[in-house]
């Protein structure tokens, strides 16, 4: 699949998967620190309503059956850029003992949680600068460069 999760065209959280990173990375962080009480929280929160990793893992199993779905039909069409669940996909086909579906499930989900984690990191820092930064902020912000921008 080569489609956006369109959080930024709504403006709201698409399929609830911020707020299901935003639970499993509060759950991570704590047994990361309390690796103890891993084993007894995992099958508490396996019992839960599906939130957290629960939804991330059913999101994700969802996008790859659709990506399968569609892959030999894509494939026949020969995109110009293959999206990265096709090459995943391909790989698979072409060495499923290499590449199993599992190694494509988990390469999926990784890169949704690395994607947004690299993403919120990077727009905090920047957003926490320009306000420490006035003048440079203002520099941002001025129409000499917003219309370079609209020109380009």
């Amino acid at each position: 699949m080569n489609k956006r999760f369109g959080f930024l065209d709504a403006g709201t959280d698409q399929n609830s998967l911020l707020s299901a990173l935003h639970s499993y990375l509060f759950y991570a962080a704590n047994v990361g620190v309390y690796s103890e009480w891993h084993p007894i929280l995992a099958r508490i929160v396996a019992l839960l309503p599906s939130s957290g990793i629960a939804h991330l893992q059913s999101f994700t199993t969802g996008q790859i059956m659709a990506g399968q779905a569609n892959y030999s039909h894509e494939e026949k069409k020969q995109p110009t850029t293959p999206s990265f669940l096709n090459k995943l996909l391909k790989m698979n086909s072409d060495n499923p003992n290499k590449i199993s579906l599992a190694d494509v499930f988990t390469t999926c989900i990784t890169n949704i949680g690395a994607g947004s984690d690299t993403t919120s990191i990077s727009l905090t820092a920047l957003l926490y600068y320009l306000s420490i930064n006035p003048d440079i902020c203002e520099k941002v912000l001025s129409p000499r460069i917003l219309l370079y921008q609209v020109q380009q």
